[in-house]
């Protein structure tokens, strides 16, 4: 498998601490060099088979996934111009028609199709918000104006701009002035005039785009616990008293993204972390606030390789790196029905 490393977690075999009678979740921290509180989380939800498995998937190295431009290139052209640098490629899982997974390529910015703006950096289950927000059903609307109300870095806001290209603009939104310098930077890259870029918070957007925008993107901060082969330095910076915290900001930043939709338009919401609190209890409250929006079933926008998860009828979906092979990551899908007011803005 793609990023294993020899010797890896899943090989490690029994320590000491593998004992009658000892604490499982001290066991796997200590096996897997993970906090105990994460742990014992992931055992109260996935039983002990999973949460070893989740492990050991954690603590392999990641593989790199490239999306393809397509307004300037397709998979075709990266692979080859990729081999021409002496980089191996392969069409991506989830994806393929939009992403090559790349072995060793080094430094990215000397590569060809990288300089000529033909790829960026993006996970395939990063994409899959920007897959659940566009295109638009058949025979709909078309995307107009599409806001990311906390774009940085950016993968995603840009990825929405590359697929309506012609057609609307993306506004990309982010509170930190040097990020959102960062997403024009690669908006240039990518040859993608149909971006703009705005500087604040999301939890205050302003009252002019209330009702304006056909499709909103609320990818929120979060724990960060998708990620953790990613930055693993954040499995010992979390503490668990900041889940709830980080549930409270993203109920806010998705109570405030919600009002730009207008009747008809759509919503995802989306993290990169595994906790419930923040993804499908962030939803639940969302939408008991805001009785204009309802889940989306999620089947008909979803890659085969998802399209049997459960949870896809009721309008969201859990990846995690185990079982899809991409980073874990949440996303919902909301439609605001038409004929029903915009609740009133609120904490």
């Amino acid at each position: 498998e793609e990023g294993q490393a020899a010797g890896g977690a899943g090989e490690r075999g029994a320590t000491p601490g593998d004992r009658e009678g000892a604490d499982p979740a001290d066991e796997l921290a200590r096996r897997y060099a993970a906090p105990a509180w994460i742990v014992r989380r992931w055992l109260g939800r996935y039983g002990r088979e999973r949460t070893e498995a989740l492990l050991s998937a954690f603590d392999r190295p990641p593989g790199i996934t490239l999306r393809v431009n397509r307004v300037r290139a397709t998979v075709r052209d990266v692979v080859a111009s990729l081999a021409q640098d002496g980089v191996a490629a392969r069409p991506g899982r989830l994806f393929p028609d939009d992403c090559v997974r790349v072995e060793r390529p080094g430094r990215l910015d000397r590569l060809t199709a990288f300089r000529r703006g033909w790829v960026s950096v993006q996970d395939e289950s990063s994409l899959l918000a920007v897959k659940l927000l566009l295109p638009p059903a058949p025979g709909g609307p078309p995307a107009r104006l599409v806001v990311d109300v906390a774009a940085a870095p950016g993968g995603k806001a840009l990825a929405l701009a590359e697929a309506i290209f012609g057609e609307g603009r993306v506004l990309a939104n982010d509170r930190d002035p040097r990020r959102a310098e960062a997403i024009r930077r690669d908006a240039r890259r990518l040859g993608l005039a149909n971006v703009d870029v705005r500087v604040g918070d999301a939890r205050r957007l302003p009252a002019a785009l209330s009702g304006a925008a056909d499709r909103v993107l609320a990818d929120v901060p979060c724990s960060g616990l998708g990620v953790l082969h990613r930055r693993p330095d954040l499995r010992w910076r979390r503490r668990p008293e900041e889940i709830p915290r980080l549930s409270r900001l993203a109920f806010a930043i998705a109570r405030s993204a919600a009002r730009l939709l207008r009747p008809g338009g759509v919503m995802v919401y989306s993290t990169c972390t595994t906790e419930p609190e923040e993804n499908e209890g962030v939803v639940t409250r969302l939408l008991a606030a805001l009785p204009e929006l309802a889940l989306d079933d999620l089947r008909p926008h979803l890659p085969p390789a998802l399209a049997d998860e459960p949870s896809a009828r009721h309008g969201w979906i859990q990846c995690l790196p185990d079982r899809h092979g991409v980073d874990g990551f949440f996303a919902a899908r909301l439609v605001r029905r038409a004929g029903r007011p915009a609740a009133r803005a609120g904490p």
